[in-house]
């Protein structure tokens, strides 16, 4: 190879001394004779190197094809295994996990062991007695839908847990397809009675007073039982005297010692002409002595001619602090009891807002005024400022037709 590389070489040094013609003909003729040797050793030199590599390609192309044979084949049948798992799966479970009782209340946890949410449901509950077997009471609750592992308890109050045995099942109409129907229901069994021996040892929730105080409605709930009572809500209920639904309010009293009363507020009711009704634990959740004497109705004449009267007494400029002044007087017979808002705006033109602004009026005496300001940032002639107070009327009043004042500047 070297020789023929040599020769090559020589010749093409001829051409700096031979004629170009000639150098060109022996040049060609170099080719001509060793071209072909040249090639097939250019050839032999490649296939000789090559080899290895291509061998190693070969090799590893080989492994790699028998190997994604085999990773393809497993991949499909696990895609197929998965396929099939997933069509086995269920969709809900439904899952009695607990059941806990005190006094007359009983706590049932439900749990969605499903792999994905469950629909509204119910709990039933069956409460028979522990020597008889006759079933003493049964209840239905409603359950909401359920994400997965999410666990729900339900209370009941009021049952006779006494010497029971208590059957606590969710989805007892079997609407539901599910993994496991056997953890559905779950029992448990009560020996203490729920009841006390002594009916004195409860406490005894009643509505001793409704009144009303300014533009709020007071409800006075007594405990006259003999022990301490639980929290409890309480409701009221505002009827026309045609019956017609008025308005609707609830609060909570805290646990109550024996002998306690506390005062209950309602605020935002129309006391004006209706009969309004309070109730004290209306689900009858606490155990009392008596159940009877929760409710108490009162009619509430006209409550206007007792009310402050709030109105803008005057509006005033000021031209170089570019400041408006707005004056507020209770005119009414009673104090204000309840904060409201001052809203302010300011117009180029009829319909042509500039600004907006609130400010909160304190509460006012009967009588009492106070002034309120207002710095703007445009105060030009013919602009109107307007003062509107409680614009959303939640302050009863005497008069609710004098709470807007406006003032064009000149």
């Amino acid at each position: 190879m070297k020789i023929i590389e040599t020769t090559i070489l020589l010749a093409a040094v001829a051409l700096l001394f031979d004629s170009t013609a000639q150098a060109q003909s022996r040049l060609q003729k170099l080719r001509d004779r060793f071209g072909d040797a040249q090639q097939t050793s250019e050839q032999t030199k490649n296939t000789t190197r090559e080899n290895p590599i291509q061998k190693r390609l070969r090799d590893r192309q080989s492994r790699g094809t028998k190997g994604s044979t085999v990773s393809n084949t497993n991949t499909a049948k696990n895609v197929a295994t998965k396929q099939a798992t997933n069509r086995d799966l269920p969709k809900y479970d439904f899952a009695i996990t607990g059941i806990r009782g005190s006094d007359d209340a009983l706590m049932v946890t439900v749990q969605n062991q499903g792999f994905i949410a469950t629909p509204a449901n119910q709990v039933q509950v069956t409460i028979k007695d522990r020597v008889t077997g006759q079933v003493r009471t049964s209840r239905t609750v409603r359950v909401a839908p359920m994400e997965p592992n999410k666990v729900v308890r339900v209370r009941m109050a009021s049952l006779p847990l006494g010497n029971s045995v208590v059957h606590a099942v969710i989805d007892p109409y079997s609407q539901v397809s599910e993994a496991n129907e056997q953890n559905n229901l779950q029992t448990a069994t009560f020996d203490a009675p729920s009841v006390p021996q002594d009916p004195n040892q409860r406490a005894d929730l009643t509505i001793s007073r409704i009144r009303v105080q300014g533009n709020m409605l007071s409800v006075l709930v007594f405990n006259q039982g003999a022990t301490e009572s639980l929290a409890a809500p309480v409701n009221v209920e505002l009827r026309s005297p045609n019956g017609q639904l008025k308005g609707t309010g609830q609060e909570r009293v805290g646990a109550l010692k024996r002998g306690e009363s506390r005062q209950v507020f309602f605020r935002n009711l129309v006391l004006d002409d209706v009969t309004a009704t309070a109730e004290v634990d209306p689900h009858n959740r606490v155990p009392e002595l008596n159940e009877k004497n929760n409710i108490l109705s009162t009619t509430i004449a006209n409550q206007t001619q007792y009310a402050p009267d709030l109105m803008i007494t005057g509006i005033q400029f000021r031209r170089q602090q570019k400041e408006v002044v707005f004056t507020v007087r209770n005119v009414g017979p009673v104090a204000q009891n309840e904060d409201v808002t001052l809203t302010v705006k300011s117009y180029f033109g009829p319909g042509n807002l500039a600004e907006r602004y609130a400010m909160r009026v304190s509460r006012l005496n009967t009588g009492q005024s106070m002034t309120y300001t207002w710095k703007v940032e445009q105060m030009n002639t013919g602009m109107q400022f307007e003062g509107v107070l409680d614009i959303s009327n939640r302050l009863p009043e005497q008069n609710e037709n004098n709470n807007r004042r406006v003032a064009t500047f000149n």
